[in-house]
């Protein structure tokens, strides 16, 4: 994910909504602090540094992966033309 946005600038929430089949990958930061603050436990990444500018609004990455959804976005990333060892 870090690579992606090293190599393009989301303008849009849209572009991402559009690049990647996960449509909760992605969430606007003061929702996500909120859903942390209200569950006790951060969903997404929430340190300064882990979030990304999409345009002129702050979102924060999931932190939640595994069997169900990673697959997705692999297939998605290689989509983007990224190059994923599975190793």
């Amino acid at each position: 994910m870090k690579k992606y946005f090293e190599d393009n600038t989301p303008t849009d929430i849209e572009i991402l909504r559009k690049s990647f089949s996960n449509q909760r990958l992605f969430a606007p930061l003061q929702d996500a602090i909120e859903k942390a603050n209200k569950h006790g436990q951060p969903r997404h990444f929430l340190k300064d540094g882990e979030t990304v500018l999409v345009g002129s609004e702050q979102y924060a990455i999931s932190n939640q992966w595994g069997v169900g959804n990673i697959e997705d976005f692999i297939n998605d990333m290689r989509k983007l033309g990224y190059q994923i060892d599975e190793s």
